[in-house]
């Protein structure tokens, strides 16, 4: 997990500078997740049921991520990403040794939408079943803390995190305008 938050942390780095902050330090960014201070970040194991495209609803909905950055790694295909301008859905291929990087919610409101989060699902392939798809997924968010404005009002990492949460499991798309 150090490694993989070291990776996130030079991503937010990389993104301070595009933004012209390049002193020693932390940007703007990355002071937001310090690994000192409590966040929700966490490192998951997922195995997905049987993605078969003969049953309806099989793979995870369209959703973004709730953090900042989101570090995943997957050997099976069925990742797919909405293209931001002509809203198709493209399979992302795995590659072996590389990670697929998603820009989170939190990320998004924190750049004030200078990044946008990014739409994405799990889906079988139009060819077949997959039987046993893995994927390993460090979410980074920042310290619970941390505050941005997100649809129209100031929220709290913690409270932004708990909010998409439950926007998952009552079954809407945890996806945000």
């Amino acid at each position: 997990m150090e490694e993989l938050h070291g990776i996130s942390l030079d991503v937010l780095h990389g993104l301070d500078a595009s933004r012209g902050e390049t002193e020693a330090g932390e940007g703007f960014f990355s002071s937001r997740h310090r690994p000192s201070l409590p966040s929700t970040t966490c490192l998951l194991l997922i195995r997905y049921a049987t993605l078969d495209s003969s049953i309806a609803g099989s793979g995870l909905a369209p959703h973004t991520d709730v953090g900042s950055i989101t570090l995943l790694f997957a050997s099976e295909r069925g990742l797919q990403a909405r293209h931001p301008l002509t809203h198709e859905w493209r399979f992302l291929e795995p590659k072996e040794g590389c990670a697929v990087v998603n820009v989170g919610d939190s990320l998004r409101f924190l750049s004030e939408k200078n990044y946008q989060s990014s739409l994405h699902r799990v889906i079988p392939s139009a060819s077949g079943t997959i039987e046993n798809r893995f994927s390993c997924a460090y979410f980074l968010r920042p310290e619970l803390d941390a505050e941005f404005t997100a649809e129209g009002q100031r929220w709290k990492s913690i409270d932004w995190h708990l909010r998409k949460y439950r926007s998952y499991r009552s079954g809407e798309t945890g996806r945000t305008e």
